[in-house]
C-alpha cells in the first residue's frame, strides 16, 4: 500500500467517524432511544482512534518521513486503538459513576501495561 493510500483512507474514516458522532450528538436523544448510549460509546472510541491515527499519522510523517510510516503503520493503529480504549474506558467510567482518581488511575496503567507489551512482543519478531 502506497503512502497516499494510507493517509487518504485515515483521513476518510477519521471525518466519517467524527461525523457520525455529531450527528448522534446533535440529532439523537438519549432519552428517548435506549440504543443511544450503545452507539454514543462505539462512535465515541471510533472518532478518538480516528482523530489520534490522523494526528499520528501527520506526526510520524513529519519525523520518520512517508517510508518511516508505511513501516510504522502497525505501531500507529495500535497506539491510536490504545489511546481511543483509554479514553472510551474512562467516559463509560464516568456515565456509570465509577470514576474516582484511582481507578482512571488504573485503567491507566492497565493500558499502560497493554502498550509495553505490545512493544515486547513486536521486539521479539
Amino acid at each position: 500500500m502506497s503512502f497516499p493510500a494510507f493517509a487518504w483512507s485515515v483521513r476518510f474514516f477519521s471525518l466519517i467517524s467524527i461525523l457520525g458522532f455529531m450527528f448522534l450528538i446533535t440529532g439523537v436523544n438519549p432519552e428517548e432511544k435506549p440504543w443511544a448510549p450503545v452507539v454514543f460509546f462505539v462512535l465515541l472510541f471510533l472518532a478518538v482512534f480516528g482523530s489520534v491515527a490522523l494526528g499520528l499519522l501527520m506526526l510520524y510523517r513529519h519525523y520518520v518521513g512517508e517510508a518511516g510510516v508505511l513501516q510504522c503503520r502497525r505501531r500507529l493503529m495500535e497506539q491510536a486503538c490504545l489511546f481511543g480504549g483509554l479514553c472510551t474506558t474512562l467516559v463509560l467510567l464516568e456515565y456509570f459513576r465509577s470514576l474516582v482518581w484511582w481507578t482512571a488511575g488504573l485503567v491507566l496503567a492497565f493500558f499502560f501495561l497493554i502498550e509495553l507489551s505490545l512493544r515486547q512482543a513486536l521486539r521479539k519478531k
